[in-house]
């Protein structure tokens, strides 16, 4: 489950077969990211591909996507999970006239991202769970030397992983399933910026040993001002399962 990504950068999507390649050399590279499946008006298909959190420069292409050659095949696994990818990242064009960048031969590892917290909670003597919560990058800034946006999006990562030996089951009034609350670190402490992820249904089952993920961009509009600030994130409704962490935003 996870909630639309509301970033200010055009979102590429990879070419078929037809993509013609731009630069005669394959630039090795490592980026990490998380991994989506997209589908868009022009591509039907849908497209594997490691969204980016901190863009990158490809040749003369900067991009928040790298799109992941073999598709499904290589990638299917990591859906919505952070990951590490090295392949030979080359720059392409698609038949409709779009840029993009594309890992050939990725390999791809799940990793932890920097600052991962990680809370044990215990819901009943047969009842475990741990809630882990991320912002990636944990530093950002949102605007270069220029003053124009950098293409950096301060991202939520929020998991739980049920540990118990039964099913954890979670009901809500509506399908509005995660709360994020962002808030400046400051001598008042500022004012805590609370909203809620709709999910597609108004119920979450953990079975043993399943993880729910949810992936929540931070707008520009949220932390606009440098400095430091607390990510709180929560089922709604079920407090005991929530964590804490900060991120920063740079001069």
């Amino acid at each position: 489950m996870r909630s639309n990504l509301a970033v200010g950068f055009a979102f590429l999507f990879a070419g078929k077969a037809t993509a013609q390649r731009l630069a005669p050399v394959d630039s090795i590279m490592t980026v990490r990211g998380i991994v989506e499946f997209r589908t868009g008006k022009s591509d039907s298909t849908g497209t594997w591909l490691v969204f980016l959190p901190a863009p990158v420069m490809v040749k003369n292409l900067k991009t928040n996507n790298v799109a992941l050659a073999g598709g499904e095949r290589v990638a299917g696994r990591f859906i919505d999970r952070y990951v590490e990818v090295q392949g030979r990242v080359a720059v392409e064009r698609d038949a409709t006239g779009r840029t993009l960048a594309i890992a050939n031969e990725p390999r791809i590892t799940e990793v932890h991202p920097d600052g991962l917290v990680q809370e044990d909670v215990e819901l009943s003597l047969s009842e475990h769970a741990t809630v882990q919560l991320a912002v990636v990058p944990r530093a950002a800034a949102l605007h270069d030397s220029t003053g124009a946006p950098s293409g950096v999006t301060p991202t939520v990562l929020f998991s739980i992983v049920n540990h118990s030996q039964t099913e954890l089951r979670y009901f809500f009034p509506t399908t509005e399933v995660v709360c994020v609350g962002v808030q400046r670190v400051d001598a008042d402490q500022g004012t805590e910026i609370i909203w809620k992820v709709t999910g597609k249904d108004r119920q979450v089952i953990l079975r043993m040993g399943a993880v729910f993920r949810q992936i929540v961009a931070i707008r520009d509009s949220i932390a606009q001002v440098p400095g430091r600030y607390v990510v709180r994130a929560a089922l709604c409704g079920a407090d005991q399962l929530r964590a804490e962490t900060t991120f920063d935003v740079l001069y």
